[in-house]
């Protein structure tokens, strides 16, 4: 800027020069003729300029000008005592003085060349306060922006690029991994320039000083990929650069640091290039979280025995694992073309719809029993676990599903409940009492003939009660029990239970238990057959035989 602005007052002067000795040097007078004393003189310029100079002193001149003569000038002069103006044309001087012409425009020129002057010093003044403004503006926005700047000089390592390709070098990547002497070289020749205050925070140092004079421990071995990367982006003219390095704190502490700059094409431009360092430390870190995390999940995802599957918000599937293909009989691929409902058995898929717009409405929701449609068109049932996935301002993002394969559970269900079915009626349809009692006799379960045994209408009437209340002798229940414990059963034996209307009547029990592997009684399994009416016709019967006896005796 300075060079420039010297170049052209050297050529301004220059040029006001020549213009002055043409001027000078070509007015003279190109005819005259004699009118009594007086001298006619008719001025041109050199290149018959038509314009007014002005004449500051033309008062000096008046004397010399012919009072016979009218012309243009006269009239101009009278207008104004301050500033004057002379018209160039013909008119008449006073033969004495002929040197009176010369002298006052040579004083014409020299007032343009002040003038000029004024002029360019103005211009000089107004270019330096704008540079200096630009300046500040400069080291202001170097020193107070929150990024680390780094001022280098790259000249050097410019003029070596360059060489390199004049020796055709085409694949400096390829070069500089195999010459790292030469690299080495090539780093010793970036100048660091300035530091801004931020760069001294970023790596710990008390000054620029201290920063310079550690600059070997700032960028180790492990920063030369970058330097590699910006010689690399210079080679091939690149205007912006951009790559990811790691440096060193002074304190010994590892960061991950992100490059930005904007390369010039001059080479002259290289000797000041503004290189930013951004700590990117804590957004690897954060990235290297996440990836654990998604590798985690993709490691659960797709080992997972149940199905599991991703699906949007419109119901497509996104991603399922190879369990879920397995359930339907369908290929990833084939399912990434169709929707939840396509594959949901069609009673289902108004549960569905509704489990899905109750874990929207952000309610709990519990598993749902549902079946899918496998490819083959056969029926599946599935436990389906869903859960909505949101981003940080709580908007849904998609679904995570996770379906597990019911159908042998479901399947067992069936025949248990039709088992339970079948021991439903022989139970009730039993002609002997049945029940399940816990080893303190607590009564669990009996079945209809049992609470007829004991005079109860209905079966929920003997809930909580225990058998011993029901024998005769409460004694006789614990001896039972340690038999059973001893021989694993009970057979055939008689007791008098007590009727709810109070009457006594006489039991035959048969009864099992339920042991533990250590052989501990858990349950009692029991028959019990009311004989009463056998036990009287026996008593009966036995009387009879009595009196025949008595009789026969007479």
């Amino acid at each position: 800027m300075k060079t420039l602005y010297r170049r052209f007052l050297s050529g301004l002067f220059f040029l006001i020069g020549i213009v002055t000795v043409l001027i000078l040097s070509n007015i003279s007078p190109c005819r005259a003729g004699i009118q009594g004393s007086f001298h006619t003189f008719h001025l041109q310029t050199p290149y018959k300029l038509k314009s007014t100079f002005s004449l500051p002193a033309l008062g000096l001149l008046e004397k010399y000008i012919s009072s016979d003569s009218v012309s243009p000038f006269q009239t101009k002069t009278n207008s104004s005592s301050e500033h004057n103006t002379i018209t160039y044309g013909s008119f008449t001087f006073h033969q004495n003085d002929p040197m009176i012409l010369p002298i006052s425009i040579g004083f014409i020129s020299l007032s343009v060349i002040v003038i000029l002057l004024l002029i360019a010093n103005f211009h000089r003044r107004r270019a330096e306060k704008s540079l200096k403004l630009a300046r500040d503006r400069y080291e202001n926005m170097f020193n107070n922006t929150a990024v680390a700047l780094f001022e280098e000089d790259c000249q050097a390592v410019k003029i070596e690029v360059e060489k390199l390709k004049n020796q055709g070098v085409t694949d400096m990547e390829g070069y500089l991994n195999s010459n790292p002497q030469h690299v080495d070289e090539m780093v010793k020749m970036l100048k660091i320039l300035d530091v801004n205050p931020a760069a001294l925070h970023l790596y710990g140092a008390d000054s620029k000083d201290d920063l310079f004079e550690s600059l070997g421990r700032i960028f180790t071995r492990d920063a030369l990929d970058g330097f590699k990367q910006i010689v690399k982006a210079i080679a091939e003219g690149q205007t912006l650069f951009e790559c990811e390095t790691v440096s060193q704190k002074l304190t010994g502490q590892r960061i991950h640091v992100l490059l930005n700059a904007t390369l010039p094409v001059k080479q002259e431009q290289f000797a000041s290039i503004i290189i930013s360092v951004l700590d990117i430390t804590e957004r690897k870190r954060s990235i290297e979280v996440m990836h654990r995390s998604e590798e985690r999940f993709r490691t659960v995802f797709n080992n997972a025995a149940s199905g599991m599957a991703l699906v949007d918000l419109r119901g497509h599937y996104i991603r399922v694992n190879e369990a879920f293909q397995r359930m339907l009989g369908y290929t990833a691929k084939e399912l990434e073309w169709k929707n939840w409902r396509e594959v949901t058995y069609p009673e289902d898929i108004g549960l569905t719809k509704r489990m899905i717009i109750s874990l929207i409405a952000g309610q709990h929701v519990q598993p749902l029993e549902k079946r899918y449609i496998t490819k083959e068109g056969k029926a599946v049932w599935a436990l389906l676990n869903i859960a909505l996935i949101v981003n940080k301002h709580r908007k849904p993002l998609y679904y995570i599903t996770q379906v597990q394969d019911i159908s042998k559970l479901k399947e067992e269900q069936k025949q248990m409940l039709a088992r339970e079915e079948r021991y439903r009626q022989i139970f009730e349809a039993d002609l002997s009492g049945f029940f399940i009692a816990e080893p303190d006799g607590n009564l669990l379960l009996c079945n209809k003939i049992f609470a007829d045994i004991l005079g109860f209408t209905y079966v929920e009437e003997t809930n909580g009660m225990n058998m011993s209340r029901f024998f005769k002798d409460p004694g006789l229940y614990t001896t039972l029990i340690d038999t059973l414990v001893k021989n694993k059963k009970i057979e055939h034996v008689e007791a008098e239970f007590v009727h709810r209307d109070g009457t006594v009547i006489h039991i035959r029990l048969n009864a099992t238990g339920h042991f533990t592997e250590q052989g501990q009684l858990i349950e009692i399994l029991g028959y019990a057959m009311d004989i009463t009416h056998q036990k009287n016709l026996e008593d009966q019967l036995l009387q009879v035989r009595k009196l025949d006896s008595a009789n026969h005796g007479r």
